[in-house]
């Protein structure tokens, strides 16, 4: 009989436990103050301001008497666009050089194919020949520029066109 009663004890124990344990929690709302205390914390607030708001003019007035006067709350432009750089002009070299040979074979060639295009050009037909006319072209050119500047080729090229 006593371990009856025991078993009995020990399970209201269990039961009395859980019951407890699984009961709901209340939410606690959140603190209401007086209306006193409000209008405290607000002069409190309100005060915190103020002295602030007084320490910015106090160094802004400080700032003013030494000379260094700053303009606060200016917004940067959103277009800012720093001036050029002057251009310096570099020297452009006086002579581009090339190698002789190739540039007269080049030169010869581009001779040769003006005679060649236009070897039916009535312009040819008469007096003077196609080769006579390149031939004074590229002696215009030799007496502005030396046979080892690439100058001379693109004279020659340029008077041909």
């Amino acid at each position: 009989m006593l371990s009856m009663t025991f078993n009995k004890t020990i399970l209201l124990l269990i039961t009395l436990s859980l019951v407890s344990c699984s009961s709901g929690v209340t939410e606690l709302a959140p603190k209401r103050y007086s209306s006193e205390t409000n209008k405290s914390f607000e002069e409190i607030e309100r005060e915190n301001a103020l002295e602030r708001y007084r320490q910015l003019r106090l160094e802004n007035w400080e700032d003013t008497k030494k000379g260094n006067t700053r303009i606060r709350n200016i917004k940067p432009s959103k277009y800012y666009r720093p001036a050029k750089p002057a251009r310096v002009a570099r020297p452009k070299p006086s002579i581009i050089p090339t190698n002789p040979e190739e540039q007269r074979i080049e030169v010869d060639q581009n001779l040769k194919f003006f005679c060649m295009e236009k070897r039916k050009d009535p312009k040819f037909n008469g007096t003077e020949t196609c080769e006579s006319y390149t031939e004074n072209i590229l002696s215009e050119c030799e007496n502005s520029y030396q046979w080892n500047d690439k100058k001379l080729t693109n004279c020659v090229k340029s008077k041909l066109k």
